[in-house]
């Protein structure tokens, strides 16, 4: 169980993702309590990004020897690029800036797959729920 974790946890995180979509594909512009639908997105968006910037940057703590070069693009850089986008941009053009930023993330799982810091498995499952946030986010691009 303790290795299938992850796993799990990755696909429940895609769920709002795939929730809030069918309400913007299905006409609803804002939700109850929380506000518009694509604020609800994009935060989203954003909170995801900067945990996955921070676990990959643990991650890379379980090598000897971690790639200063990727613990800062890791964390530091998408962390801020990601914060000061959604701080400046609409939210039409930020969803552009968050598929562009996992997209990013995910490059950075492929890097660390290949030093060893994340299993195929848990490589190939990033790989299948980035695709399907990006493709959210895409349609919420589109729709807008």
């Amino acid at each position: 169980m303790k290795k299938q974790l992850p796993i799990v946890l990755t696909c429940f995180g895609v769920v709002p993702f795939l929730i809030v979509i069918s309400l913007v594909v299905g006409g609803v512009t804002a939700l109850p309590v929380v506000g518009p639908s694509y604020h609800v997105l994009v935060s989203y968006g954003l909170v995801i990004a900067v945990f996955l910037a921070g676990s990959h940057w643990g991650q890379q703590f379980s090598v000897p020897e971690p790639w200063p070069i990727l613990l800062a693009l890791s964390s530091n850089v998408v962390t801020l690029v990601v914060w000061f986008g959604y701080l400046a941009l609409s939210a039409y053009h930020f969803i552009f800036l968050l598929s562009l930023n996992f997209l990013a993330l995910l490059l950075i799982d492929y890097l660390l797959y290949r030093i060893g810091c994340i299993e195929r498995f848990y490589y190939l499952t990033r790989c299948i729920i980035t695709s399907l946030v990006i493709l959210t986010l895409v349609v919420a691009r589109r729709i807008a």
